[in-house]
């Protein structure tokens, strides 16, 4: 009986976090969405929807519980927290929730913003930088072969700062037509295969 509680309890909370994930997925499209539509060709900015800084804190917030839990609460009280077990536990939890900090902190102060011609760079741990399209040496353009088609920008400028932008962030298509636009064919790379992703 004990068997069947537990399969069926796996099974409804994989369903379930299936379900959230889908849902999350969907509040995230819907909210790049809405952002974009606010911002002009000649203004915008390009930014990680704050749905990914609400993900990030979720993260940190339920492996700094579930660590906490089994570091009060051990499974047999007679074994040592440091024993290997407890190590690659807490190396895991801990990588988590490194990851739900990276997360927050890019979705919170990360940002790119888009004024006429020039480009300023807000990154997160550094000071904000500015340059302009034609201080750009270099576009690669990588796109992944997953099912999303996710892609991604590598910009280089003559001052030798590099730029990652993401098409998960807002903006990006934008970002991408004005990259066409404003830099010339010879620094683009990858970009040959195919135009503007589809919106």
């Amino acid at each position: 009986m004990g068997i069947i509680i537990g399969a069926a309890t796996v099974i409804i909370g994989f369903t379930l976090l299936g379900v959230v994930l889908w849902l999350f997925y969907s509040s995230i499209a819907k909210a790049k969405i809405a952002a974009d539509g606010k911002m002009t060709d000649e203004l915008f900015c390009v930014m990680l929807p704050k749905a990914i800084l609400i993900l990030g804190v979720v993260v940190v917030f339920m492996c700094a519980m579930v660590i906490l839990f089994f570091s009060i609460f051990p499974k047999n009280p007679s074994e040592a927290p440091t024993a290997p077990q407890g190590i690659v536990f807490f190396i895991v939890f801990g990588g988590f929730s490194l990851l739900g900090l990276y997360l927050a902190l890019r979705a919170a102060k990360f940002k790119v913003v888009v004024e006429g011609e020039k480009v300023t760079v807000y990154p997160i741990f550094i000071k904000p930088y500015t340059f302009t399209f034609y201080e750009i040496v270099s576009v690669i353009r990588q796109v992944s072969k997953n099912k999303l088609k996710s892609e991604g920008l590598l910009i280089k400028t003559i001052s030798g700062k590099n730029l990652r932008i993401e098409s998960a962030e807002i903006s990006y298509d934008r970002f991408l037509r004005r990259i066409k636009a404003e830099v010339k064919s010879e620094l683009l790379i990858g970009f040959e295969d195919e135009g503007c992703r589809p919106q």
